[in-house]
């Protein structure tokens, strides 16, 4: 881990090297869940949607990315496999 190269991606900078700001970072992520309404209400699990800023929804007519709103969440009912 001397080498300078890796040193700047896995190691703390060297003392000629100026400190990194932190790199936004994004995540993404696959979940399912019901349409329970004509008007747009899905149910899925919390875990699908927990942390997230913005939530996108590919729907069975085709739509692909439809912009979502979160409207409540219950996390003391999350269970993982």
């Amino acid at each position: 881990m001397d080498d300078p190269f890796l040193r700047r991606f896995f190691g703390e900078p060297s003392e000629d090297e100026q400190p990194r700001r932190s790199m936004p970072h994004r995540e993404e992520g696959l979940g399912s869940g019901v349409i329970l309404s004509a008007d747009g209400y899905i149910l899925t699990a919390n875990h699908v949607v927990q942390g997230a800023d913005e939530v996108k929804v590919d729907l069975p007519n085709g739509e692909k990315g439809v912009l979502a709103k979160v409207i409540g969440a219950d996390p003391r009912r999350t269970s993982r496999c």
